[in-house]
């Protein structure tokens, strides 16, 4: 058995022990769900999600390959913060090992004194609005916490604020009532804006919107023909 999962890796193949089945191995980039990249290997080699400005994107690179024409500094690879140290080198908190190194970046980083190293700061420990890095945490309640689209177990899902589990899809998502904008709403995948009512919905209900739009229409209709013919 080892025999042949050693030849199928030479062929290209990932093992799927599960279902005891070889697949084709996948590159990091053409994953497209965070979980799924998450989970994923190439070449033997973890691949890790990244959230960089307006981008979210799978890679198996960690920090230290950010492309240098890419801001290093907030960009987040996983559950990690990079930070950018002198002479332009991109390491994560986590890889900061002399400490005046991970206080000088307390934007992104904080050291924890009791496991002595230095790690990534989590959206709570930002305390103001300006402070909140986007995309990842979002600052909503007077409070910055983690993005509901970051969290991947149910029940973390039901202790965050504003934060509902979407069974079919098996992940967490912000609530849609709760989203003011409509460029906001819109980039939530099971959101929509209601032109009529200026609110974002969630899109299970549409049909309904629409049916009630539809009959609405009809009977103002045939309100306006009974005064004409009266």
């Amino acid at each position: 058995m080892n025999i042949q999962w050693k030849i199928v890796l030479i062929n290209g193949c990932e093992p799927n022990y599960q279902e005891n089945i070889c697949q084709e191995q996948i590159d990091c980039s053409d994953n497209f769900e965070e979980i799924q990249c998450n989970n994923w290997n190439y070449t033997s080699k973890p691949c890790h999600w990244v959230v960089h400005n307006n981008k979210q994107f799978c890679t198996q690179y960690k920090c230290s390959s950010v492309q240098q024409s890419q801001s290093c500094s907030g960009t987040r690879i996983g559950s990690e913060f990079c930070v950018e140290i002198s002479d332009s080198v991109c390491l994560s908190c986590e890889e900061i090992s002399d400490s005046c190194d991970c206080l000088q970046q307390s934007k992104y980083c904080s050291y924890d004194i009791v496991k002595d190293k230095c790690i990534s700061k989590s959206c709570e420990s930002y305390l103001a609005q300006e402070e909140c890095p986007p995309i990842y945490c979002t600052f909503m309640n007077e409070k910055c916490q983690i993005s509901c689209e970051f969290i991947y177990k149910e029940e973390l899902c039901q202790q965050i604020d504003k934060c509902e589990w979407i069974e079919a899809k098996k992940k967490c998502q912000i609530e849609c009532s709760n989203i003011q904008e409509e460029q906001q709403c819109s980039q939530v995948q099971l959101c929509f804006w209601d032109q009529y009512k200026q609110n974002c919905q969630i899109k299970q209900n549409i049909n309904i919107v629409v049916e009630i739009y539809i009959y609405g229409e009809i009977i103002a209709g045939l309100i306006i023909l009974s005064l004409i013919f009266v």
